[in-house]
């Protein structure tokens, strides 16, 4: 890798460059097949392995979710979405620090309103103002919703409007 030549090398730039030719050209080569991971396992997971499989036959379409740990972003990170962006809000800067890590998640710092369809609603305006989201896209909402003091696993397909 390239990575020691660019604190130590005449050229950093130029190494950055080649990294980031290399890594766009290996995610461009198409869907990488892989083994489903053993660790992910549960009905959770298989909610958000459904929204993975929405996702990936909706072409042009993203994934949105809310997290306070990182664990509904990472989880879908995992699973490895064909070429759908996953929106991971967080009203954490910690957690959003660490979702940057994850490959494919973009996070955005929100607060959380204690209504899941405000905080729906307001995580399609920001992303709308950030300019991730036109009208017409569609969003595969998938969280796990607070209701009568119990989490609720949902799946939702939104178009923004």
């Amino acid at each position: 890798m390239l990575s020691g030549e660019t604190t130590i090398g005449k050229y950093p730039l130029e190494c950055v460059q080649t990294l980031d030719r290399v890594a766009r050209r290996i995610e461009e080569e198409g869907d990488l097949v892989f083994q489903e991971p053993s660790l992910l396992e549960g009905e959770k997971i298989k909610v958000l392995q459904s929204a993975v499989l929405l996702a990936n036959q909706l072409p042009g379409s993203a994934l949105l979710t809310f997290t306070r740990r990182g664990f509904m972003a990472g989880a879908l990170s995992a699973l490895r979405p064909n070429r759908a962006p996953i929106f991971a809000m967080t009203n954490s800067v910690q957690t959003l620090r660490h979702l940057r890590l994850l490959r494919g998640v973009d996070p955005f710092v929100m607060p959380l309103a204690s209504d899941p369809n405000d905080t729906i609603e307001n995580a399609i305006k920001l992303l709308l103002r950030e300019g991730r989201v036109r009208e017409g896209d569609q969003l595969i909402v998938a969280t796990d919703i607070l209701s009568n003091d119990r989490f609720v696993d949902s799946v939702q397909l939104r178009t923004v409007c």
